[in-house]
């Protein structure tokens, strides 16, 4: 089974102080299996403008049997706000 997420992703500036900005915020995407089986894509970049990215990975079936995917976004930035939208999961089943 193969699993492709897609997704847009912008960010704002979220902070009006003239000192310490860090700049574009970093984020962490992943799915994975309540086994913490899965995919991790992490220190990936953001720009103002919309992007849309993609995190694919293939599993045998059997290792997704009887657990649960989660999708997660995150980010340890606290100067900006990030969007991430038009979030869709597509699987592709074969033999």
């Amino acid at each position: 089974m193969k699993i492709t997420v897609s997704y847009d992703v912008y960010y704002k500036k979220d902070w009006d102080l003239g000192f310490g900005y860090a700049g574009s915020p970093k984020y962490e995407v992943s799915v994975v299996n309540s086994d913490g089986m899965g995919k991790i894509d992490d220190n990936m970049p953001t720009e103002t403008a919309s992007q849309t990215r993609t995190l694919s990975f293939s599993s045998k079936i059997v290792d997704l049997k009887d657990t649960r995917l989660v999708l997660t976004f995150s980010t340890d930035n606290i100067q900006n706000v990030i969007y991430f939208k038009n979030i869709e999961v597509d699987y592709l089943c074969y033999k």
